[in-house]
């Protein structure tokens, strides 16, 4: 299944809009209830860098259909170095996210 560029950046901007909204709103609940979700507070952050990464790189069609699949963990060394740098920079910003989110969560 080939994706066009715009595909790509609308579903970024999907995900990215569904990142920034779970992450404003867990901030919300851990400061004004008390409580927060741990899975969002990882996985929020992670939709809005990965969303970002989305419209401002979007992949072009390499090689055979589904090449570009994170399926199988050999096939991420095939993406761009620039998504490499995304992902783990979005993995950081979950982990940073879910950490300062417990900080403010159990007082």
């Amino acid at each position: 299944m080939t994706v066009s560029h715009l595909g790509q950046r609308t579903i970024g901007l999907i995900f990215l809009l569904v990142g920034v909204g779970g992450t404003a709103w867990s901030w919300y609940t851990a400061t004004t209830e008390g409580y927060y979700y741990r899975k969002a507070a990882l996985i929020f952050p992670v939709f809005a860098i990965l969303g970002m990464a989305a419209i401002f790189f979007p992949l072009d069609e390499q090689g055979q259909e589904g090449e570009l699949s994170l399926a199988r963990p050999e096939r991420f060394l095939k993406y761009p170095t620039s998504w490499k740098v995304l992902t783990i920079v979005a993995l950081i910003a979950g982990f940073a996210n879910w950490f300062a989110l417990s900080q403010v969560g159990d007082k």
